[in-house]
């Protein structure tokens, strides 16, 4: 259960029915709790109302020969942190190993291995440039949380990167360039807006084009416009449509709230640099990301950003 201080109320649910739960932690915003479990696994959730946002699989690396072996050990992490603006979640695993996630693809974006035994805490220094870790081996590290090597492609394109490895490698070189970010950003980012009725029903229609790359790329601008087109998808869905087109608006309808196409994992990502690099010149721009359309990733995440930098001063 979690209490809830200021409104004395008391709230409980099962985030993992069958096994113990290790360890718990908040994101920093409060949005997001994580909980770890005896099978090794991690579970996100809303705790305002319980409800399962993501489930983190076990570290799939063997333990390591030489760490000590006793009864009642169990895979179940006892170490678990956010980042400071919450995108990331830290996890100390019993082989001495501590991953890197990215909460929004749920994927690994990095790992460090250096305790001999099971890991025992680990944090994020306040610019998440840093991580600390303490292990039962007795052992103190603090490590560099940047990632070896650049990109291979450009930055802008990797922020869009389905591989979360990658994608972290880009938001640290562009992080690495306070200026160069912005400019990149702010020419290749602009907030964002409504479409217009007569822009949606063109997108609709080309559900239906004749040709096959035509469909798909409606499609997949419906996908990045995300929650602005619901409305009409929906008017759509109540009327007369081909076979495919019905089809297609019928899984646009069906995405989850937080199934981020590539455009919106680039837009999660840039706020999180943005907020990373916190200069001056990021923060105007955050701001005039956040004055975009209600709803759009772009808009919302910049919104909290906004407010965890405001929280910060």
């Amino acid at each position: 259960g979690l209490g809830d201080v200021y409104k004395r109320q008391e709230r409980a649910w099962r985030l993992a029915p069958d096994d113990p739960i290790t360890a718990l932690a908040f994101s920093p915003d409060g949005r997001k709790l994580v909980a770890a479990t005896d099978d090794g696994r991690f579970h996100l959730c809303d705790p305002a109302t319980g409800r399962p946002l993501a489930t983190f699989p076990p570290a799939e690396t063997p333990a390591q020969p030489h760490a000590p072996r006793t009864v009642g050990t169990y895979a179940g992490s006892r170490a678990v942190s956010f980042s400071p603006d919450g995108a990331l979640l830290l996890t100390g695993e019993r082989d001495g190993s501590i991953r890197v996630w990215e909460v929004a693809t749920r994927m690994e974006a990095l790992r460090l291995v250096g305790h001999a035994s099971r890991v025992t805490l680990s944090a994020f220094g306040p610019d998440a440039r840093s991580i600390l870790s303490t292990g039962s081996d007795a052992a103190v590290y603090q490590w560099d949380a940047r990632p070896v090597g650049s990109p291979a492609e450009s930055a802008w394109d990797a922020l869009a990167a389905e591989d979360a490895a990658v994608a972290y490698r880009a938001t640290w070189a562009l992080t690495d360039d306070p200026a160069g970010a912005v400019r990149t950003l702010r020419a290749k980012l602009p907030p964002a807006a409504v479409p217009t009725p007569e822009e949606l029903a063109g997108l609709i229609d080309r559900l239906s084009a004749d040709q096959f790359a035509a469909r798909e790329a409606a499609t997949r601008t419906l996908a990045d416009l995300g929650p602005l087109v619901v409305p009409a998808l929906k008017a759509a869905a109540g009327g007369k449509l081909s076979v495919e087109a019905r089809e297609r608006v019928t899984k646009l309808l069906g995405r989850k709230a937080d199934e981020l196409t590539p455009s919106g994992l680039r837009s999660v990502r840039a706020v999180a640099v943005l907020e990373r690099v916190a200069t001056p010149e990021a923060k105007a721009l955050l701001r005039e990301w956040a004055a975009g359309a209600d709803g759009a990733p772009l808009t919302e995440e910049a919104r909290w950003a906004v407010r965890r930098l405001k929280g910060q001063r």
